[in-house]
């Protein structure tokens, strides 16, 4: 009947397809095909029969016919006898009926006499959705006193034993601590067998053994000693596990193996070891019992009996591992998700809502996240992303909701302060078990700062090449008319020095201009160590760009390198004062007027008559290259200079 009941098409009934029916219309299912006695399920308003293989016997001519039917159709000559037991169980009564004469073949007669238990079987939300029918034909007379007796007794342990796995079910779909469910199973297993102690071993994949989780009726020191057993022990539960089938084992006072002894010293004779196993073959534990009489073994009813108990278990254990490795794995999403500075999402595919946010999107997006969350969330994340980058990002979501990767950038502005970030995205596809696209995942990462980077960082190469031609062409220049006017080359190396230091200056700030006062001391301190002694420098902030430095640094140069040879850096006597200030023009643009006033020097006739590189540099090379306003004179005590320029 098993393998008939897997072949019916249960989509035409109203039943619907098996695949889609509940856990316990599956179990009340198994316990049927179990029965050694006459056992059927009808099922809904509708009372569709099942039935197992002793049933079909009784039938005759109407099985396979019955299978799947209503009952009422099936059997119209017995319907109207039966009919108010049914109502009564549907009603939610047990109902015990005996000696009660039925045509069950079709005969036109009721010489079959039953004695039958309808018990109502309700699904998980307390309805009767069906009624569990046992019986026994009680008609024959010759059937012996003890015969009857042996089935009254049968019957009363199948109803035991059905309600004791019908109880137990209804206790373990609620019960969420596991050492409680496996102390329920061994109870059950205990009952069932009649056995007089038993264990529950879960297995562990790693170690490949069975690890003893409850026992009953066991000393201290067997626990200990079988707190590990794995598939080479010799035990009925080794053996079980290697062999992947149930193990019966005996123990006598003769066996010499060390588990036998410990067993017999314990006052065992007998054990049996049932595999867990998952609905899909994977190992899950050992179900075992032991009897203290040896070579026990249990009737087939029995084995039926804990077969089901042992299917029940291994579904139970199977789901709360399943719920634990998720519980787990979704506390290992969570925390990474907490620890990650980018934002971890995850989209719905048909409704594109987000159903996961990281507490990071806060931070990144400055939106906390039950306001992120609300009402239509796709929309809500489009309208922070700037219009310009919407269709992009929009584009590329669907681009994922077809199952391609994708990686895309886009700005935002945050509502909290109104700034614009620049945000990269890296989404892909999630699928079910089927390879449908159930769920979109992404992570995004701020990248304003990196944005930023490259931007300066392009800027200062240009800047630097910018600077680098500039400078060759000073540099050449410098080379130029030292050469035409027959300088040193000490004197073209000390220009070059002061070139050198204006860069360093510009280097060292890392920007594109320098302050005079940062000039003035450099050039003074590179030519004298007492100068500062000497000199009076100050003035005013002010900064020069860096086409100005370099022109203005070799001004500053030769002005100093005159004063450290014929002027008031020479010796003690001489006094320097250099400052500016800001002025305006005629048409109110600003000026910087820098003064060099040197005093107390005595001037050499060669001195004064000198014209040479620095003179013509300080008196023109600037008027030309910066627009500046050059005075230059000699006085009776030293030079005095001023230059004048504009300034941004």
């Amino acid at each position: 009947m098993a393998g008939r009941i897997r072949a019916q098409d249960w989509g035409a009934t109203p039943l619907g397809p098996a695949e889609g029916w509940s856990d316990r219309l599956k179990l009340m299912v198994e316990q049927v095909l179990a029965s050694p006695l006459v056992a059927t399920l009808v099922c809904g308003s509708a009372r569709i029969l099942i039935y197992n293989d002793v049933a079909a016997r009784l039938y005759g001519d109407r099985h396979p016919s019955a299978l799947g039917r209503p009952l009422p159709k099936t059997f119209p000559e017995g319907w109207a006898t039966v009919e108010p037991f049914y109502a009564r169980a549907f009603a939610g009564e047990t109902v015990h009926v005996t000696g009660q004469p039925l045509d069950t073949r079709g005969e036109g007669n009721a010489a079959d006499i039953f004695d039958a238990l309808l018990m109502p079987v309700r699904e998980a939300d307390g309805t009767v959705a069906y009624v569990h029918m046992t019986g026994t034909e009680v008609g024959s007379r010759v059937r012996t006193e003890a015969a009857l007796r042996a089935s009254e007794e049968t019957l009363a342990a199948d109803l035991t034993t059905a309600n004791l796995l019908r109880d137990l079910a209804d206790r373990l779909v609620t019960e969420e601590n596991v050492e409680t469910i496996y102390e329920e199973i061994l109870s059950a297993a205990i009952a069932v067998m009649q056995a007089h102690a038993g264990t529950v071993q879960v297995y562990n994949p790693e170690t490949k053994s069975l690890v003893l989780l409850v026992a009953r009726n066991f000393e201290r020191a067997m626990t200990d000693h079988f707190h590990r057993v794995d598939a080479g022990s010799r035990t009925a539960c080794g053996i079980a596990l290697r062999t992947s089938k149930r193990t019966f084992i005996d123990f006598g006072d003769d066996d010499t193996e060390e588990a036998s002894v410990l067993h017999a010293e314990a006052g065992y004779g007998s054990a049996q070891a049932t595999p867990l196993v998952s609905r899909t073959g994977t190992p899950l534990g050992m179900l075992n019992t032991h009897w203290r009489t040896s070579r026990h073994r249990p009737s087939e009813r029995q084995l039926r009996y804990l077969d089901l108990l042992a299917r029940q278990a291994a579904d139970l254990i199977d789901q709360r591992q399943s719920q634990r490795i998720l519980r787990e794995s979704e506390e290992r999403l969570q925390q990474f998700g907490e620890a990650s500075s980018d934002v971890l999402w995850i989209r719905d595919s048909e409704t594109l809502q987000w159903v996961y946010l990281t507490p990071a999107f806060e931070t990144i997006y400055g939106l906390d996240r039950k306001t992120a969350l609300r009402g239509n969330n796709m929309t809500g994340w489009l309208d922070l992303i700037v219009p310009d980058d919407r269709q992009t990002a929009l584009d590329s979501i669907q681009s994922v909701r077809a199952g391609e990767r994708a990686s895309f950038e886009y700005r935002i502005r945050r509502p909290s302060d109104g700034l614009v970030r620049w945000l990269r995205n890296t989404d892909f596809p999630m699928r079910d078990a089927a390879g449908r696209v159930c769920w979109l995942g992404g992570v995004g990462r701020d990248i304003t700062e990196e944005k930023a980077a490259t931007w300066r960082q392009e800027v200062l190469v240009n800047e630097l090449q910018h600077r680098a031609r500039n400078l060759l062409g000073v540099v050449a220049a410098v080379a130029g008319r030292t050469l035409r006017q027959g300088g040193s080359v000490d004197a073209f190396e000390e220009r070059l020095q002061a070139l050198s230091r204006a860069q360093a200056l510009l280097s060292q700030h890392g920007s594109d201009s320098v302050e005079v006062g940062a000039l003035v001391r450099a050039e003074l301190a590179a030519h004298t160590v007492n100068g500062s002694r000497r000199a009076r420098v100050g003035g005013p902030e002010v900064h020069l760009t860096a086409r100005q430095v370099q022109n203005f640094a070799l001004a500053l140069h030769e002005l100093a390198t005159n004063a450290a040879k014929y002027g008031a850096l020479k010796d003690s006597t001489g006094r320097l004062a250099v400052t500016w200030e800001i002025v305006r023009d005629r048409r109110e643009c600003r000026r910087v007027a820098l003064d060099w006033i040197e005093s107390g020097v005595v001037l050499q006739p060669e001195a004064v008559m000198r014209r040479g590189y620095g003179t013509e540099l300080i008196q023109e090379a600037l008027a030309y290259a910066l627009e500046a306003q050059v005075d230059y004179i000699f006085g009776e005590d030293g030079v005095r200079c001023r230059i004048e320029m504009p300034i941004t």
